[in-house]
């Protein structure tokens, strides 16, 4: 199993952050090469159990159904894969002041075995560093603009 780690900060509050990514109808603009990431079945999105159909591309487009399988308000929220691409990810929210937070991100990923496991490896491989840093730039952007706006409407 692949593991990625990473840490970013921003100059939002962590539970500004936390109520914007928790959204995951957000996540198509800020996930980098995620093309669609849709509620489906009964349960409410924020509450444990929710499902999630996405693709996203990487080189070649991977599938999955996700489950939502930990929610703590303004702290944490994580997901697993039922069906599909094999994944699991963490989201942790940590307050650094009263207008800055990080938020670190750690995220497993399963390959098939054998050669078509080993091919889609060399495919998605040159994306993951693309990835990271594209979503990281625009999550901080979008987030301190909606910061910015939210202190103007005040």
């Amino acid at each position: 199993m692949v593991h990625i780690h990473h840490r970013g900060e921003a100059a939002v509050p962590a539970d500004f952050a936390f109520a914007y990514m928790a959204d995951m109808s957000n996540w198509k603009d800020f996930v980098y090469g995620l093309q669609s990431f849709t509620l489906v079945g009964d349960v409410p999105h924020r509450q444990v159990g929710a499902l999630y159909e996405g693709a996203m591309k990487l080189g070649v487009v991977l599938k999955a159904t996700v489950e939502l399988t930990e929610y703590v308000e303004n702290e944490v929220f994580a997901s697993e894969s039922v069906s599909g691409f094999s994944n699991q990810s963490r989201w942790r929210f940590e307050a650094l002041g009263p207008e800055r937070g990080a938020v670190t991100v750690d995220v497993w990923y399963q390959l098939p075995g054998g050669l078509a496991g080993k091919a889609l490896g060399k495919a998605i491989e040159p994306f993951i560093s693309i990835a990271i840093k594209h979503t990281e730039a625009k999550l901080v952007h979008i987030l301190e603009e909606l910061y910015r706006q939210s202190k103007v409407d005040a």
